[in-house]
């Protein structure tokens, strides 16, 4: 489709290049509780980074007309911290293993619903409908989630047998999810309320009761959309918990099914 031109947006032909400087790292510990190593404890800290993906710039503002003011993402990044229980028994037929961790990600890149405000914007009358900056226009913003909760690993073995079972407890809450674009919303929210109201815009353009349902459909759909991912909701696509049990077979060397 094209890229962003900085302070104007998206536009078709445009190239754009990105550049993200971010830095990761990882330190963690293990202390065991008793010579034979059976019993530990252990903590992680963390810090990680994606490169932005492609697609349309990242919202920073507005200007007074409601056109959108973007530009380039820079890396998503998060850190996140874990710490837990680890346990070997019968000289590591059985091992086990409990953890608790806790991450956010403060710069997620996150998809609006463009299409609610475009919609608004060509039920706004003739200045508007008719002009791209408002009808096509697209970005997107950033989103802040925490991720917790605890995990459970137990694997044995016996005779060339491994049976691995594993069990999660998700939790997950947003923190601020589009806040860009909600702040965009509510600053013109008055706006498209009167004009609805009074089936006239600020140019002076006659809405028909048609633009007045549309404009009033699309507000409630932002609104309800914005409710769902209200600071401490949990994340969409978030399991009460998740489960696995795995089991295989190695048969021994000596055998003509070794390998297998």
């Amino acid at each position: 489709y094209g890229g962003f031109v900085p302070g104007v947006g998206v536009r078709p032909g445009a190239w754009n290049i990105g550049k993200a400087e971010p830095i990761t790292g990882n330190v963690g510990t293990v202390v065991w509780l008793d010579p034979k190593q059976r019993v530990g404890v252990f903590y992680n800290y963390s810090e990680n980074f994606a490169p932005p993906t492609s697609g349309a710039a990242k919202i920073t503002g507005w200007n007074a007309d409601g056109t959108i003011i973007s530009e380039g993402f820079g890396a998503t990044t998060g850190s996140g911290t874990e710490y837990g229980l680890r346990v070997s028994l019968l000289d590591g037929a059985v091992y086990g293993e409990a953890r608790y961790y806790d991450n956010e990600q403060v710069d997620r890149i996150d998809g609006p619903p463009v299409g609610n405000f475009r919609s608004i914007w060509n039920n706004a009358g003739n200045s508007y409908n008719s002009n791209p900056d408002f009808t096509d226009a697209s970005w997107r913003d950033v989103a802040a989630i925490n991720t917790k909760g605890y995990e459970f690993e137990v694997t044995g073995n016996y005779k060339g047998w491994r049976v691995i079972a594993k069990y999660a407890l998700p939790q997950t809450e947003n923190i601020a999810i589009r806040p860009v674009t909600q702040a965009y919303f509510a600053a013109f929210l008055p706006k498209w309320t009167e004009w609805a109201n009074n089936l006239r815009n600020d140019k002076g353009d006659v809405l028909t009761t048609d633009n007045q349902t549309q404009i009033r459909n699309q507000i409630l759909n932002l609104q309800n959309n914005f409710a769902g991912v209200a600071p401490g909701t949990v994340n969409n696509n978030t399991n009460k918990w998740t489960g696995s049990l795995n089991a295989n077979y190695s048969f021994p060397r000596e055998t003509k099914l070794r390998g297998f």
